[in-house]
């Protein structure tokens, strides 16, 4: 983890860019959680890049339980 600093801001920044795309439950969650892990890598206050977003989103698996 390179800062923690604004994940919570980029979660809700992706959950509403999925939301507003008009995505799935599933993907408004991946998104925001996609967001949400980039953020934690990316050094100081900096948005993350969106490739990085992309790379984490290829990854992110949704359980339904």
């Amino acid at each position: 983890t390179k800062s923690t600093v604004g994940a919570g801001d980029s979660s809700l920044a992706g959950f509403l860019k999925a939301t507003l795309e008009g995505k799935s439950p599933e993907d408004i969650l991946r998104t925001a959680a996609s967001f949400g892990t980039a953020a934690c890598l990316t050094e100081g206050t900096n948005p993350p890049e969106p490739k990085t977003v992309d790379e984490i989103y290829k990854k992110v698996e949704i359980t339904k339980i």
